[in-house]
């Protein structure tokens, strides 16, 4: 997908821009991620839920940083834009 939308700007710039060759090839790689690295993540995230919901029970952090605790393991942040736990209602 990537590959094809970038496929397109080349070929609207070059209309513009006689520099631009409309006919370069493009190459795209993605990450090197592998099962392995899904397996840590999954395994990652097994112990460290645990431990986040034994802090929020015993008081010690509230629902937002429980909520932080999960979502940082996934490598998701609350920000000025959308803060945590800014999602739609259920």
């Amino acid at each position: 997908m990537l590959k094809d939308l970038l496929g397109v700007v080349l070929q609207r710039r070059s209309l513009v821009d006689g520099q631009v060759n409309a006919g370069e090839v493009i190459t795209v790689h993605g990450a090197d991620i592998t099962a392995r690295d899904n397996v840590d993540l999954a395994e990652s995230g097994g112990k460290i839920g645990p431990l986040f919901e034994g802090l929020y029970q015993a008081g010690l952090i509230d629902a937002r940083e429980y909520l932080q605790g999960g979502l940082s393991i996934c490598g998701r942040r609350g920000g000025p834009g959308r803060p945590v736990g800014a999602g739609r209602d259920t």
